[in-house]
């Protein structure tokens, strides 16, 4: 009996061995070499600095038509411009009133339109024209647009939790169904090395908050 439970565990060690192997392999496979991966080359193609009729930058997006658009926090606009400098107009107006925006915390640009997240949780679309299409009302304390379906957004936010300080919320939403969470995931917080002007390190290091989590693929529901 003894040899025969001895037997058993000798076979399940090798199983199990044998499985942990084929996953480790498995997951070898699936994930690419990070030298091999290609590097990306830098390439400053527009200098704001050139343009005193321009403030302050914040957030930016590269158009599908090739053009930059940005919210100026200096002025209160948002700005689209051409990427070789050469043409510039402005959208919408900053204010309380219908399709007015105040502070712009995200923008997402499509083919046609051109949707913008601003302070108090509006979404205002606009066409390229700069013609209001539609104003909605996105959940309270999101401030990122990560994508968005037909009349289905993709949105993130922060908010606080109970069980850490501070967790990231990824949520579905539409006008006509509401808000429904996706995922959650915790606020993460480094230490990392902090230096001064003049290049040398400063004591104590630094820290340096994760505030949006990068999310590359949302995949679609069936």
């Amino acid at each position: 009996m003894k040899i025969k439970n001895l037997c058993f565990l000798m076979v399940l060690v090798l199983v199990i061995s044998g499985f942990t192997l084929s996953c480790r392999r498995e997951s070898s496979q699936a994930l690419p070499d990070i030298n091999s991966l290609p590097e990306l080359k830098v390439e400053l193609v527009l200098n704001l600095s050139d343009y005193p009729d321009i403030g302050l930058p914040a957030t930016g997006r590269i158009s599908p038509q090739g053009e930059f658009v940005f919210f100026d926090s200096r002025l209160n606009q948002i700005i689209v411009m051409s990427l070789d400098g050469q043409s510039k107009r402005s959208i919408g107006s900053y204010g309380q009133g219908p399709g007015e925006y105040q502070y712009v915390y995200d923008i997402l640009a499509d083919d046609n339109s051109l949707v913008i997240l601003d302070n108090r949780s509006h979404l205002i679309e606009y066409d390229w024209e700069g013609h209001l299409q539609r104003e909605t009302k996105s959940p309270v304390g999101c401030s990122k647009i990560l994508g968005r379906s037909g009349d289905i957004y993709y949105l993130s936010g922060i908010k606080a939790s109970e069980t850490e300080f501070f967790e990231h919320t990824v949520i579905k939403w539409s006008e006509e169904t509401g808000a429904s969470t996706l995922f959650t995931m915790k606020s993460d917080v480094m230490r990392t090395a902090a230096y001064g002007d003049d290049g040398k390190e400063l004591s104590g290091g630094g820290l340096l908050i994760v505030q949006y989590p990068a999310f590359a693929f949302l995949g679609t529901e069936t």
